[in-house]
Order: C-alpha cells, then sequence, then structure tokens
C-alpha cells in the first residue's frame, strides 16, 4: 500500500520529522493521533532505507540526507546496521528526487558522500565503508 487518503492528508504537514525524533512530537501535537500519524509513516514506500555494514560501529559513524525537495530533516543522525529498524532506517523523500547521502566518521570527521536519485520510491542503501562504493538497490517494498 503506497497510502490511503487519510494518510496525505497527514503526512505533508510531519514529512519534516526524522525516525529519532517522531515519537517526541505527541507534545507538539496533542490534537492528533500519533498513533495514526505514525502508522501512515511506517507504511511510506518513499526514500531512503541506510544500513551501516562497515567496520565503522553505528556510534561513530553518522548519515545525513539532504532536503533539496523542502521534505525531511537535514540533520546527521547515527545509523543503524540493519533495515530491520525502519523506524531508524528510513529517511523519507519523494520519489523521483535527487538527494545528496553523506557518511561521518564521528572520530575521525572524514566524510564520503554521493548523490542518488530516488528513482523506485523506496532506494536501500548499504554502507560498507568511506573507501568503499555503496550497495545500492531500488525496490518497492521493504
Amino acid at each position: 500500500m503506497l497510502f490511503n487518503s487519510h494518510c496525505i492528508d497527514v503526512l505533508e504537514p510531519f514529512a519534516y520529522l526524522t525516525p529519532a525524533c517522531r515519537l517526541q512530537s505527541e507534545s507538539q501535537i496533542p490534537h492528533l493521533n500519533l498513533t495514526f500519524i505514525l502508522t501512515c509513516l511506517n507504511h511510506s514506500t518513499y526514500g531512503f532505507y541506510i544500513q551501516n555494514k562497515s567496520k565503522i560501529s553505528n556510534s561513530n559513524l553518522e548519515v545525513f540526507v539532504s532536503k533539496f525537495n523542502e521534505v525531511g530533516s537535514d540533520k546527521w543522525y547515527t545509523t543503524v546496521s540493519n533495515f530491520d529498524q525502519p523506524n531508524l532506517a528510513h529517511w523519507y523523500r519523494r520519489q523521483g528526487d535527487w538527494e545528496c547521502i553523506v557518511f561521518r566518521d564521528k572520530n575521525t570527521g572524514e566524510r564520503r558522500g554521493w548523490y542518488l536519485l530516488n528513482r523506485a520510491g523506496i532506494t536501500k542503501v548499504t554502507f560498507h565503508g568511506l573507501n568503499q562504493e555503496l550497495g545500492i538497490e531500488d525496490a518497492s517494498t521493504i
């Protein structure tokens, strides 16, 4: 399911919420059903799913996803080691948009980034290391 008509109405105002801050937003929006919003966001099929398979620990590796089209957050967040945590691995971005994904080692400050097109609606990104290429998979489901 892509979105149902009820999700469309609530998704756009909350598209900026990143996985880490979605649960903190209830006090900011007490008049809305947060469970309903989270359910809609979790069923989103747009964006990037990002996992870390490098030798850099998740606590030392951060990822940044641009918001060239004003959707989402462009702050740094720690990575997760697999796609099994969709609330932490997912960055909502629109299908067909180009975005820049950058990884940073907090210990060394070294960074590497890629421009990616979210062609399929969902793009799975696997980080293997700062000196290696990304694993990229276009997928319609996760």
